[in-house]
């Protein structure tokens, strides 16, 4: 999978930008605040259909401007597409092939684009949340029924949190819990046994980038926290569904009194969490910044790596800032890893590395809002 051709119009401080691109790496250059993570937010939103750095849509659009316009050609196992996001104050257009498409959920999955920017170190020091969103992320990928699921199991836990509230205040029949419980159960359960595969298909993977990285054998672990019963190690033939449907099913009945008094959901995949274990000890806030900055690049070069194994075609990789904070070596060992990665874009205010990495990548410069190919 891999960008071909890449138009953008009036997006952030990017003008007028018509980049034709290749496989392989690309490095942007040049000073802080000239545009080289704007472009790369383009490719993001092309992909996500929203930014990492706004809520806000109209801070995407240049000063001035009525509205802004991303168009990518794409290129995915052997077929040519046309993506288009149309951003306006108002909301956003997006089309495939001059079509318009009226869900997200029904544009996700058309173009894979995976980002390490420096917030990425949440998956890491960060809350829970950070963690459940990287693996949904990253699942939803590769399985667009599991978006559908996570939009399932998200509407059904909201009405479910309503009608808690009015057995409270004693406006609804406790009864009427029974239909919202089972529906619950039967959705968190799917949505946590994916979880878990994936995890356990991503644990080796990760275990592998780690070793290159830190030029040792580690022993990488990937710890499940769920919020209703103890999970087992992430390794071997898992239990089947119905279990983890039945002790679900126990888990709420044994907190429906608790639930009604606090008013919401007590238990669920949407407060459950994860540990990353090194040699059986978990990467917390008291790791090293630099620990940690590894540990999150190595979890998206090896996202990267099992889509790939998973989808038989690489994501394009995005890579903001990735070389700040990193020795010599290690930003030798990210060239070669990411040298057989497909196509990857990568910020840098690094001219060293640049020169470094001229060999064997398109090298552009960014200056001022444009883009100006070098080697």
């Amino acid at each position: 999978m891999n960008i071909q051709r890449l138009i953008l119009r009036d997006f952030r401080n990017l003008h007028a930008c018509d980049l034709e691109l290749t496989e392989g790496v690309h490095i942007l250059c040049g000073e802080n605040g000239q545009g080289k993570t704007n472009l790369l937010e383009s490719i993001y939103i092309l992909s996500n259909l929203s930014s990492f750095r706004s809520a806000h849509l109209k801070d995407l659009i240049l000063y001035g401007a009525t509205y802004g316009r991303i168009l990518g050609r794409i290129r995915s196992g052997g077929v040519q597409k046309e993506l288009m996001v149309f951003i306006r104050e108002g909301g956003k257009i997006v089309k495939v092939n001059g079509h318009a498409v009226g869900r997200g959920v029904d544009y996700f999955g058309e173009f894979a684009a995976l980002l390490f920017s420096p917030d990425s170190l949440k998956w890491v020091q960060g809350g829970p949340e950070f963690r459940r969103r990287f693996m949904d992320t990253a699942i939803s990928r590769i399985d667009r029924n599991y978006l559908l699921q996570l939009k399932e199991y998200k509407r059904v836990l909201y009405q479910r949190n309503r009608l808690l509230r009015l057995i409270h205040e004693s406006k609804a029949p406790r009864e009427t819990l029974k239909a919202w419980n089972e529906q619950l159960v039967q959705t968190g359960s799917r949505i946590l046994e994916k979880r878990l595969d994936y995890l356990r298909d991503l644990a080796p993977v990760l275990r592998e980038v780690f070793k290159a990285f830190f030029q040792k054998a580690a022993e990488i672990r990937i710890q499940y926290h769920s919020s209703w019963f103890r999970i087992p190690k992430l390794n071997g033939a898992m239990a089947d569904l119905s279990v983890w449907t039945g002790r679900f099913r126990q888990g709420i009945e044994q907190k429906e009194d608790e639930e009604v008094r606090q008013r919401t959901g007590l238990i669920g995949p949407h407060l459950d969490d994860l540990d990353f274990l090194v040699d059986g000890r978990p990467l917390k806030p008291g790791s090293s910044r630099g620990e940690m900055r590894m540990f999150a690049i190595s979890l998206t070069l090896s996202e990267a790596k099992l889509y790939r194994n998973k989808k038989r075609r690489f994501p394009v990789l995005l890579l903001d800032d990735v070389t700040s904070e990193l020795d010599r070596k290690r930003q030798e060992i990210l060239c070669k890893q990411i040298e057989s990665l497909g196509q990857v874009f990568l910020t840098t205010t690094d001219d060293s590395f640049v020169g470094k990495m001229k060999s064997c990548a398109r090298i552009f410069q960014v200056q001022k809002g444009e883009i100006i190919l070098v080697t």
